[in-house]
């Protein structure tokens, strides 16, 4: 499968997501973020109600094949490490952000400790996981974590986590700030 034909089936299986998320959160604002964006499916979905959209992946042939095939005029892709780009940006600056499919590349905690101060006042933070994680890795890379993050994140975000059949997610982590009184 091309990288073209691979957007196209992700573009699928995001539309399905999208339905999903659509009545549990806000799907619009300023700035929207897509760590290990791959092929930016979710960009299709976004580019109206996003002011800017920003897609980052450590795989640079994914970053390029975005540059080059897929023209949304309020997006731009980085070929970047989530850490070093997150440093770059200025604090409660994103609206909304989605980590899709999370593997053994994402490390879930590290994710949401360095996401808290970057989103703004009921920001969003989407992570799913890939409904073959456990048989590809043998573990899973959310549910372990749930009590921890509530332990250590409780207190800034108001935490669901939803499962569902799905092709491609699992596991559905919605993480919104709680707006300080």
């Amino acid at each position: 499968m091309n990288n073209f034909e691979y957007h196209q089936k992700r573009v699928e299986e995001v539309r399905e997501l999208f339905s999903f998320l659509h009545d549990r959160v806000s799907l619009e604002g300023d700035r929207f973020l897509s760590i290990g964006c791959g092929t930016a499916p979710e960009f299709e979905f976004l580019s109206e109600t996003f002011r800017d959209l920003v897609g980052i992946d450590q795989n640079i042939e994914l970053v390029e094949f975005c540059k080059k095939n897929i023209h949304i005029p309020n997006a731009k892709y980085f070929h970047k490490i989530a850490g070093v780009y997150l440093e770059e940006i200025p604090d409660k600056s994103l609206n909304l952000v989605f980590v899709l499919d999370i593997d053994s590349n994402v490390f879930v905690t590290e994710i949401i400790s360095q996401l808290k101060a970057k989103l703004k006042n009921d920001g969003i933070l989407i992570i799913t996981e890939r409904r073959d994680n456990s048989r590809i890795y043998n573990r899973q890379f959310i549910a372990p974590f749930i009590k921890e993050i509530k332990e250590r994140f409780g207190e800034f975000f108001e935490i669901s986590l939803f499962r569902r059949e799905s092709e491609m997610d699992q596991i559905v982590l919605v993480l919104k700030i709680v707006p300080k009184q």
